[in-house]
């Protein structure tokens, strides 16, 4: 049995990052939380996709996995006694439930996003390509003259 999971957060999961992008973590369940959806599952198909800034998704899988664990505990289920598979096997009670509560959780954010007409994509955000022009050069003289003349006021009263 191979127990094995990866939580990227707002990770760009492109070929500088996996090497091989079809072979990365191929027997691996993999969380990704990124503010973008369009990021998620853009290179790696990922298990859950969480949209959410890193710092609020991370709190919420923490805060669900320690109300999951003290749940599966009050029924008996035990994390700290025996080896490490028998610990690993105890994990798995937490695990699904943590799944299912994450699929919810980022199903209710994408009716809530798409209720409120957001869309991703090409349209979200534009990059507007900056060139010099005559008057950004005559303000760059002018502070070099300003620097110039407290300089030289400092030089004078001291």
């Amino acid at each position: 049995m191979t127990v094995g999971g990866l939580v990227g957060c707002s990770v760009r999961f492109d070929d500088r990052v996996t090497g091989r992008v079809n072979a990365f973590a191929s027997r691996a369940k993999i969380i990704h939380i990124d503010i973008d959806p369009t990021s998620i599952s853009k290179n790696v198909v990922v298990d859950v996709p969480i949209v959410a800034d890193c710092k609020q998704g991370l709190s919420g899988l923490i805060e669900e996995t320690d109300k999951i664990m003290k749940a599966q505990s009050s029924r008996g289920a035990d994390y700290d006694t025996g080896g490490l598979i028998a610990r690993a096997r105890g994990l798995v009670s937490v695990l699904i439930p943590l799944f299912v509560s994450a699929f919810k959780r980022a199903e209710d954010l994408a009716v809530a996003m798409e209720a409120r007409c957001y869309r991703g994509g090409d349209s979200r955000t534009r990059l507007r390509i900056m060139k010099y022009q005559s008057r950004d050069v005559l303000f760059g003289i002018s502070i070099m003259i300003a620097s110039l003349g407290i300089l030289a006021l400092r030089v004078l009263l001291s």
